[in-house]
Order: C-alpha cells, then sequence, then structure tokens
C-alpha cells in the first residue's frame, strides 16, 4: 500500500473507491472519517434504555393492572418480594396514579424530547 494512497483514517482510498463508491463520494465531500458519516443511526434516545417496574407502573390505567404487572414481575424475579409488598401497598394507598402520571402508549418517542 503506498503511503498517499492512505488517508489519516488508514483508509485506502483506493479500495473504499473500489468497494463502495458511494461511500468513497460521501467520505470525500464530508472529509469526515468513514466511522462518523453514519454516525446519525445511533441517535435513538432510546438505544440502552431497559424499561423497569416503575415504567410499566406508569402505564398501568387501573388498580388491578397494577397488581397484575407486579405479580407478573414478581414471577420473573425483576423484583424481589420486599419490593412487591412495598408496591402493592402503595397501590392500595394511593391507587395506579400513586405511580406518577400515567405514560400513553407513545410516551418513549416524547418523553426524550422527540416530539414531532
Amino acid at each position: 500500500m503506498e503511503p498517499d494512497r492512505i488517508d489519516l483514517d488508514g483508509v485506502d482510498l483506493e479500495e473504499l473507491r473500489r468497494r463502495f463508491p458511494n461511500l468513497y463520494e460521501e467520505y470525500i465531500r464530508e472529509k469526515k472519517p468513514v466511522n462518523q458519516l453514519y454516525q446519525h443511526r445511533d441517535t435513538d434516545p432510546w438505544k440502552d434504555h431497559n424499561p423497569d417496574y416503575k415504567d410499566f407502573l406508569a402505564r398501568a390505567k387501573t388498580d388491578e393492572e397494577c397488581y397484575e404487572v407486579i405479580d407478573y414481575l414478581l414471577k420473573i424475579g425483576e423484583i424481589s418480594p420486599e419490593l412487591a409488598k412495598m408496591l402493592r401497598e402503595r397501590t392500595r394507598t394511593h391507587g395506579a396514579g400513586g405511580f406518577g402520571s400515567r405514560h400513553q402508549d407513545h410516551y418513549t418517542k416524547f418523553s426524550k424530547g422527540e416530539e414531532d
């Protein structure tokens, strides 16, 4: 490989042009490292979000749904028996609204400031 064929990113430009002509054109036009050309694909604010019991309970409409969520999460081991007891008590005293304002079906879209 000749030194003048290698860009600062360590990219063999001739190989890039031959194998990926469209990417090559974008690379030359944008003057960005190849790994940053498509970085926008990984900007999903929910990419690493893993909902927990609070997220599920905030979506419940009724006390019965809260109890079902608590029972299910206990059954699959996501919450401890102690936490389940505390959540049931909170449901008894505060109802379904005791877990914050109820998230709508589209809550994930708008919760991170991604409004259309």
